[in-house]
């Protein structure tokens, strides 16, 4: 091996390089072609955050530009390590207190750490699911712009109210009439003694 060949070997290390291609067909082994200046390298291997008991999935694009770590300078063993912001894919926010995924199509999460604000936009017409066979529990007042669809019981330790009033008045008022409003026959007491 001559020094030509070596300066080679050590250049390829560690090289930046864009995604040029994406396969993702195969879970045990996701892939993407890479751009190193004029080369086209294989299909390499992802690295990912994590890929254990807890595993995460959050594919690089085509004209990503990324990291790669070439083991012995062999740019076709190289793995892909991690992404840079570029002109192409800037960063989606420069505030170090306020963490930031976007998507494609709009959505954004965002967590404001000085805040203490977590943020989920949507776009429009976008869906929010969420399952919880053992239930789920906010504490906390919840304000709710829009309308409620319930497909089982509503059940309150607290007094119920609308626009018209709470559902203790209006059982005080139906009660104060005999319980016949507008029926001409008496019927029974709303509140139990």
């Amino acid at each position: 091996m001559n020094i030509a060949d070596l300066y080679r070997l050590i250049e390829n290390l560690i090289r930046i390089a864009s995604i040029s291609d994406v396969d993702f067909s195969d879970p045990e082994n996701p892939q993407c072609r890479c751009l190193v200046g004029e080369i086209k390298t294989n299909w390499l291997s992802v690295g990912h955050t994590r890929m254990g008991a807890v595993k995460e999935w959050n594919p690089p694009s085509v004209g990503e530009q990324v990291v790669l770590v070439s083991p012995s300078g062999d740019l076709s063993q190289a793995v892909i390590i991690a992404a840079l912001s570029s002109i192409a894919h800037p960063s989606p926010d420069i505030d170090p207190k306020k963490p930031k995924r976007t998507y494609p199509d709009g959505a954004v999460i965002e967590y404001d750490y000085q805040a203490h604000k977590l943020s989920a936009i949507l776009p429009t017409n976008a869906t929010f699911e969420l399952k919880s066979a053992g239930g789920l529990k906010v504490t906390g007042d919840l304000d709710l712009d829009g309308k409620l669809n319930v497909t089982g019981d509503i059940e309150s330790g607290g007094n119920v109210k609308d626009i018209n009033g709470s559902m203790q008045q209006m059982r005080d008022k139906y009660d104060a009439h005999g319980g016949h409003i507008g029926t001409g026959t008496p019927q029974p007491r709303m509140n139990t003694p």
